[in-house]
């Protein structure tokens, strides 16, 4: 999910300005959000030589305005994403029939403070985030099922979520974000007309 931004920073990059993830949530965190919105699956963010311009190009294309700062791009970029989540959610809840209770993030995406609140509050659901070594994790639980420490997969988490920290981000302002789901959902179909 974050390919949009690691392709930013690239670009930025080259053009002399180097920035690290740190400084970059900061930054967007500061940024009204909402403002401007991409969809993440579009095949023109696959492989395009500079991710600003493709989002340049997305956002004249569904007039919205362009973003200006390297914070903008990211705030843009994470908006989406927690935005895309939203109807993933929702496309799973539809068609299992169940509710999702709870958006659960491992791995290096869990250190991301933002984008996991931007998720609770574009979906309406707690996300829970960590642990961020998730695969080395993975290895450690199925080692403990082979060597007997543990009877289950479900003992082994049970032992992992009881010795690592997790974060956990409420919903804050889900109605704000509702408002923005149908513009959102239009330039998503609009991109494919």
């Amino acid at each position: 999910g974050l390919w949009m931004l690691q392709c930013c920073r690239r670009a930025w990059s080259r053009a002399g300005q180097t920035f690290s993830y740190a400084e970059l949530m900061e930054a967007a965190a500061l940024e009204p959000g909402l403002a401007c919105l991409v969809d993440p699956d579009d095949p023109s963010f696959l492989y395009p030589n500079d991710m600003t311009v493709a989002i340049d190009e997305f956002c004249r294309k569904t007039d919205q305005p362009v973003p200006d700062t390297p914070a903008a791009y990211a705030r843009a970029i994470l908006d989406s994403l927690a935005l895309k989540y939203r109807f993933v959610i929702r496309d799973l809840e539809s068609l299992t029939g169940r509710t999702i209770e709870n958006i659960r993030v491992i791995g290096g995406g869990s250190r991301n403070r933002l984008l996991n609140q931007c998720t609770a509050d574009a979906t309406g659901k707690r996300v829970i985030a960590g642990p961020s070594e998730a695969t080395a994790l993975g290895n450690i639980a199925i080692q403990m099922i082979a060597t007997g420490a543990t009877a289950s997969l479900a003992e082994a988490r049970s032992v992992i979520d009881r010795s690592f920290p997790t974060d956990t981000f409420n919903p804050q302002d889900p109605a704000r974000w509702s408002r923005q789901a149908a513009r959102f959902q239009h330039y998503c179909e609009l991109a494919y007309a």
